[in-house]
């Protein structure tokens, strides 16, 4: 694996990440959830999410060969929008994001971290220390959204 740079994502990179998110969504997505679901998560990881949850927490940018190839957040207690380019997946980069949030949550005194995680997801969320609270469902548009609730205590 050729070197990496691992920050606290700036303003100018949120379009990168925003750019990212949705090439993995669509990449990846499709094999498990209906076109709107996909819609759903695309929304939900708009430009405007994206700054709102950098002004309540940290988002982090992991960049390769000059270009932003894994990203994640830590807002308040909540982790999410782990996401990896479907080129660079199963490579450990979404470990070191996951490992880096961590280490801000323990900065922070955060007693637990929460998040809410697709199928895709779980297994490396369940490797890494995270506990699966409640399997969920939630329906978009009569489609079935399933997702797992899961935390991980800190302290």
């Amino acid at each position: 694996m050729s070197m990496f740079t691992l920050k606290r994502a700036s303003e100018q990179d949120y379009p990168d990440i925003q750019s990212l998110i949705y090439t993995t969504v669509k990449a990846c997505y499709p094999a498990i959830y209906a076109p709107e679901i996909i819609r759903f998560y695309l929304d939900y990881h708009s430009l405007e999410e994206i700054y709102r949850r950098a002004s309540t927490g940290v988002v982090l940018a992991l960049a390769m060969d000059n270009f932003i190839r894994a990203t994640g957040f830590l807002s308040q207690s909540e982790m999410g929008g782990v996401y990896v380019h479907p080129e660079y997946q199963r490579k450990g980069l979404g470990t070191i994001i996951i490992k880096n949030l961590f280490d801000i949550a323990l900065e922070q005194k955060l007693p637990r971290i929460w998040l809410d995680a697709t199928p895709f997801a779980r297994p490396l969320y369940e490797k890494l220390g995270f506990m699966t609270v409640n399997p969920s469902v939630m329906f978009i548009e009569g489609k079935p959204l399933n997702y797992f609730k899961m935390e991980k205590l800190l302290l």
